[in-house]
């Protein structure tokens, strides 16, 4: 069966782009930094969009691991020439992919899914507005960094915060808090958000989130107290990255159900209104 993929202009039945490993570092804890090869591939991906990724050599050699299954990885950064995944090591699939070395070739099909940023038009709305807020926890940093990236080009101001259960899943923003104290403010990220909301009310013309989904939610039910519009990159592991195993799926809130109560997060997401999704599923 032939699907239509988001990877070239023609129909493809999963066909996927080879590229070797540039390098493979830790960065800190269970968190990777994955660089690879991008001069062969045909579309630009853009902030909030994945790929699927398996290993094809592991240490320069065929793995023989016999995987079937690709992992979706967001996209942490772009340049003609390279592509970076950050990941967490959080079971056999990512730990593959945490002990690739540099030539090693990796089977890579995208990108797959919506962006933050959807068009040339909601570009120069979004030129216009005054402030953006950007709210991350753990690896949900990664979708957002790509983004911070292309505000920052925009010129667009923006404020990140970013929050972990300890300090290994800390990265650079402007506010940072641990669950445990260990560094930045002891506490949720979302414990911030009232005061943060309210002393930046007047400011603040779109919120965007990744994270655990009891974060998200909390963010959600907080900006929408503000009337602030919001956009979440929801977490959902996706065996497929195109619609076809439904193992994605999460619930459309009441006011968006129609014939299909269900939305797939990789071909009708990642990227999903606050107002959306129905937050207690």
């Amino acid at each position: 069966m032939e699907v239509e993929m988001n990877i070239s202009k023609k129909k493809t039945s999963f066909e996927y782009t080879e590229v070797k490993v540039i390098s493979n570092i830790n960065l800190q804890g269970d968190y990777y930094m994955l660089k690879v090869e991008a001069e062969n591939l045909e579309q630009q991906p853009f902030p909030g969009q994945f790929y699927q990724v398996k290993p094809l050599t592991i240490n320069n050699n065929i793995s023989g691991l016999g995987r079937i299954l690709f992992k979706p990885l967001s996209v942490y950064d772009y340049s003609g020439n390279s592509l970076s995944f950050m990941m967490k090591v959080i079971g056999s699939g990512t730990y593959d992919l945490s002990t690739m070395i540099k030539g090693d070739v990796l089977a890579i099909y995208g990108p797959l899914g919506n962006s933050f940023i959807n068009d040339d038009s909601y570009t120069a709305n979004l030129k216009k507005k005054k402030r953006a807020v950007l709210i991350s926890g753990g690896i949900g940093y990664a979708p957002l960094y790509y983004l911070h990236k292309k505000l920052l080009e925009m010129d667009i101001n923006h404020h990140w915060l970013h929050g972990g259960r300890t300090a290994d899943d800390l990265f650079d923003a402007d506010y940072i808090c641990t669950d445990d104290g260990s560094k930045g403010s002891k506490g949720f990220v979302t414990n911030c958000l009232d005061l943060f909301f309210s002393n930046h009310q007047d400011q603040i013309s779109q919120v965007y989130c990744c994270g655990p989904k009891p974060m998200m939610k909390k963010v959600y039910q907080i900006a929408e107290c503000f009337g602030f519009p919001t956009l979440f990159s929801m977490e959902e592991y996706m065996a497929c990255g195109i619609g076809v195993c439904l193992g994605c799926a999460v619930k459309k809130s009441k006011s968006y159900c129609d014939e299909n109560a269900y939305m797939m997060v990789c071909k009708d997401g990642p990227v999903f209104e606050g107002k959306e999704v129905d937050w207690d599923e």
